[in-house]
């Protein structure tokens, strides 16, 4: 199975990863090995796992996170509100923020039930953009309080994310980002990271709150984030004549529309989704 499930900022030494926090039995969840024991993932809605993608998309193309400067709300289909890339966005990126922008795409209401992110669960529109406004309007709020060393306030340095490699880990691959300062030097706070995925962690800080897929450890500047399999670049190609390894939905710039897909242990082929060109659904 593709998956690209952790990213570790490192700026000093890594340390351990933390993993997927056990959750509730309420909702949709996935149960990975880590070095031997179970590692709960809930997904409800498919939410947790995309966001989780969109984040690392973000720390990707934008090389940082900076939400509040390079996304926006706006309202799309129904009146819906959901989020955009600002013109400061789109400036950090190279390739036009292409992954980021497929993403953020499946937010729209007419894509509802769409995005197969693990074999029988799709992601509702709904909740994933309704997550996504009250995450970036919970970031916003945290980062306009002066920073007086509580929780309540949101410093983190000005800084710069590049992907460094993709190798096979906890959940089967693990993404490394260096994390500096913008000068290339290094972080002298690189714990305050954290500050700055509070749009992705459910907007609080307690643990009950936090989407248990992102996972931040303040030692060696770390953190786990554990994707949906396919929805962010790099992804290896299978060889002539073979299906592309496990994976329901599969982001991809070159076109893999009609090649032959595995989804759930069953033989299909890859369709273009209705909303993004480089998005495709096994079906």
């Amino acid at each position: 199975m593709i998956k690209f499930s952790h990213l570790i900022v490192a700026a000093a030494a890594m340390a351990p990863l933390t993993g997927c926090m056990a959750q509730g039995q309420d909702v949709a969840e996935g149960t990975v090995a880590d070095e031997g024991a179970a590692v709960s993932c809930p997904n409800p809605d498919g939410t947790n796992s995309t966001i989780a993608a969109l984040a690392v998309a973000i720390g990707t193309e934008m090389h940082r996170w900076q939400v509040t400067k390079d996304l926006y709300v706006f309202r799309g289909t129904y009146n819906q509100e959901q989020l955009g890339i600002t013109s400061t966005g789109l400036a950090q990126c190279t390739n036009g923020c292409k992954n980021t922008k497929a993403l953020l795409s499946f937010q729209d209401a007419l894509t509802d039930q769409t995005l197969e992110v693990s074999p029988g669960q799709k992601l509702s529109a709904y909740s994933y953009a309704a997550r996504l406004v009250a995450g970036f309007g919970n970031q916003k709020t945290c980062e306009s309080r002066v920073d007086n060393h509580t929780a309540d306030n949101c410093p983190a340095e000005a800084h710069k994310l590049n992907l460094v490699s993709m190798v096979k880990g906890g959940c089967d691959t693990m993404a490394t980002f260096s994390a500096t300062n913008t000068s290339g030097g290094a972080l002298a706070y690189p714990a305050q990271l954290h500050n700055k995925l509070l749009w992705a962690e459910n907007g609080g800080f307690q643990p009950a709150q936090l989407n248990p897929y992102i996972g931040f450890s303040s030692t060696g500047s770390t953190v786990s984030i554990d994707p949906i399999p396919g929805l962010n670049p790099p992804t290896t190609p299978p060889e002539a004549g073979s299906c592309w390894a496990e994976a329901c939905s599969m982001y991809s710039e070159t076109s893999i529309a009609t090649q032959c897909c595995t989804c759930g242990g069953a033989t299909k082929a890859w369709k273009v989704s209705l909303k993004d060109p480089n998005t495709y659904n096994c079906k």
